[in-house]
């Protein structure tokens, strides 16, 4: 046989052209060397043991890859067969978690009174309490008094927010996963504390009240996403924990019906929810919480880390962050990926992290408002899910005012959204699902967290509208020193001029009334021209628009619809003298941060939401003119600017123009 194989193969290779055939192929041996592989008996021994390793290693293979299933099965967060997944060391996590879970226990497996939380969704009765920390600024408290009056009161448990005890990062509060990747990212400074804000803030994070921080910036970003993942993260391991603690339990008895104090799980397994802008920060949390998760002595399995760095990486095609005229305000806020529409599900285990996996898999979701929107929907719509949201447990939002410059309804329509009843039932144990989901009372359990540079009313309204947590919320604020008119190098002189309104509902039409009848017509006499007119509100910006058309008045416009062969027609025009008005608005102004050389003379309609954008454009009156001339920067408000001011004027000073019986206020350069 050998040789009419080797013969064919000639034959085959001489047909084909090839003037040498290919050396024949080397057979397997069959047979046994003793003196390189050992004796027969020493053989035959380890060819029995393969199939028993080949088996073991299978076995732990599956374990691994199925823990993730065996916890929570894909649709819900069910008791699953732990068969291959609980062990001993598993109960030894177990044990040592009991310490951490102090907190988590307290909020979530208490069970309110029935009376309360009807009272609680239908009419809270609140108090308030003020006090001032060292991490948090001056922290204004509501509690319910349906709570705190009750003959067990669950707060009492809890704990008064400003006297809880201080909390280590690698102690028993935090799950003993999270310990050396927080070590690792304090090694230079040796601290597992951390800073004054993350301790501070960790402190009421972890007591399960809802939060809105105001005092996000530039030099604290690090620290605050810091604290959130760490939160986050802590509570998707203590689930687990209790759920694998329970499975062990039940199958160990074998009850004929679940108790109550093992009902640990939601309609679906998603359990924190986290809404950023952009894609960069997106891959900022998800770094962090990959490292947080890095123990040293052990290594973590990531699933698509490399398609996620390519996804949410640098964007290329953005050039706008890279520009050295731009302030380091706007660098900070677009470095990166600024892409917005997004959204992605990570499940956590012990050692495995995966990304992009289904939403009904996932143990937290990391989107921005409208990558979720686009699922969620609107009535009417065809293909729209929302029962992944049915069972969130935490909510945090971060960067809130930049979600503001987005879209801000987005992000209410989500809020909508939240702890709604289920369409489908996603593979879920109904035997397991505590009772507060099904007596529909999820939203009192849920805990919410903001986090912003600054306070304005659209994110307290949210905070009152959604915040209905049994436990209570905290804000936290600072007062404003300064403001941010200190930084204007400009020869100006302010002139803020008050609108009286007669009541909060007239307000926007007792301003444009203000504005046509005692500003437009010294705009229109003024031949020099070179008039910029800022209108925040895109609403405001119309109305005017239509004003000025109807009285055939020249104008340009940059808003944030105008494309961007329109934006350089209209600054080539302003600049030129063309036209004598130009209307701008913030969010126009926020994404874009062009420079508008021959201003000559700006009008505020309305104070900007960020307090930097007033001293950028005071500052571009300077670029083309003398700075010996004064110009003038005319700003109209009403006493419901309290916060616009005080980002203006510091706190101290918005306090006295507000209650200043005084119709117009000067301020010259200083």
């Amino acid at each position: 046989k050998k040789k009419k194989k080797k013969k064919k193969r000639s034959q085959t290779a001489s047909a084909t052209g090839d003037q040498q055939s290919e050396p024949p192929m080397k057979k397997r041996k069959t047979t046994v060397d003793t003196e390189e592989r050992g004796t027969p008996e020493k053989v035959a021994k380890k060819s029995d043991a393969a199939p028993e390793k080949k088996e073991r290693r299978k076995k732990k293979m599956k374990s691994d890859a199925e823990e993730e299933e065996d916890v929570a099965p894909s649709g819900g967060d069910g008791d699953g067969d732990d068969e291959d997944v609980h062990d001993s060391s598993d109960d030894e996590r177990i044990e040592k978690s009991e310490s951490c879970r102090k907190s988590f226990k307290q909020h979530f497996e208490s069970a309110l009174p029935e009376s309360i939380a009807e009272s609680l969704l239908s009419q809270r009765e609140s108090s308030t309490k003020a006090y001032s920390s060292s991490g948090l600024g001056s922290v204004s408290e509501v509690t319910y008094n349906q709570v705190t009056g009750s003959e067990e009161s669950m707060l009492r448990r809890i704990g008064d927010s400003e006297t809880l005890p201080d909390v280590s990062f690698v102690g028993p509060q935090v799950a003993k996963e999270i310990h050396g990747g927080w070590s690792q990212l304090h090694a230079e400074d040796g601290s597992s504390t951390g800073t004054d804000v993350q301790q501070s803030l960790f402190k009421v994070m972890n007591s399960y009240r809802d939060v809105m921080f105001s005092q996000r910036s530039a030099s604290n970003a690090e620290e605050i996403r810091q604290v959130y993942c760490v939160h986050a993260l802590n509570h998707v391991l203590n689930t687990r924990h209790v759920i694998l603690k329970h499975n062990a339990k039940l199958k160990a008895t074998q009850p004929d019906e679940v108790p109550d104090e093992m009902r640990d799980q939601g309609w679906t397994r998603p359990k924190v929810l986290i809404l950023v802008p952009f894609r960069h920060s997106a891959m900022l949390v998800v770094d962090t919480i990959l490292k947080l998760l890095q123990d040293p002595e052990e290594k973590l399995m990531v699933g698509h880390r490399k398609r996620f760095f390519e996804e949410f990486g640098h964007d290329s095609d953005d050039e706008d962050g890279k520009k050295p005229e731009k302030s380091a305000d706007f660098q900070e806020t677009f470095a990166g990926n600024v892409d917005d529409n997004f959204r992605i599900g990570l499940s956590v285990q012990r050692k495995v992290v995966r990304l992009f996996t289904d939403f009904y898999s996932s143990d937290i979701i990391l989107a921005s408002p409208l990558g979720l929107r686009t699922i969620v929907g609107a009535e009417g719509d065809r293909k729209r899910d929302y029962d992944f949201l049915s069972s969130i447990e935490i909510a945090i939002v971060d960067q809130a005012d930049v979600i503001l410059m987005q879209n801000w309804e987005h992000l209410l329509h989500i809020f909508n959204h939240l702890n709604l009843d289920p369409k489908q039932q996603h593979d879920v144990d109904i035997s397991r699902v505590r009772h507060w989901f099904l007596n529909k009372w999820s939203a009192l359990y849920r805990q919410n967290v903001f986090f912003g540079d600054r306070p304005f009313p659209q994110l307290r309204s949210l905070l009152q509208l959604h915040s209905h947590n049994y436990a209570g919320r905290l804000s936290c604020i600072r007062p404003i020193v300064g403001g941010s008119r200190h930084v204007i190098t400009a020869n100006v002189e302010e002139r803020f001029e008050r609108v009286t309104i007669s009541s909060p509902q007239s307000e926007m039409d007792d301003r444009f009334q203000y504005f046509t009848d005692m500003v437009l017509p010294s705009l229109v006499r003024n031949t020099r021209g070179h008039i910029g007119v800022f209108i925040p509100d895109y609403y405001d910006f119309t109305r005017v628009r239509q004003h000025l058309k109807k009285n055939d008045v020249d104008f340009v416009q940059l808003c944030e619809y105008t494309s961007n062969a329109n934006i350089s027609r209209s600054r080539s025009y302003f600049f030129h003298g063309d036209a004598p008005i130009v209307l701008i608005t913030e969010r126009y102004f926020f994404f874009k941060r062009h420079t508008l050389r021959g201003l000559h003379e700006l009008v505020f309609y309305q104070l900007p939401h960020f307090g930097n954008s007033y001293a950028e454009l005071a500052n571009m009156l300077s670029l083309d003119a003398d700075l010996h001339v004064s110009r003038p920067v005319r700003t109209l408000y009403t006493r419901l600017d309290a916060e616009r001011l005080a980002n203006v004027m510091g706190t101290r000073h918005a306090e006295q123009l507000r209650k200043s019986p005084k119709q117009m206020h000067v301020v010259g350069f200083e």
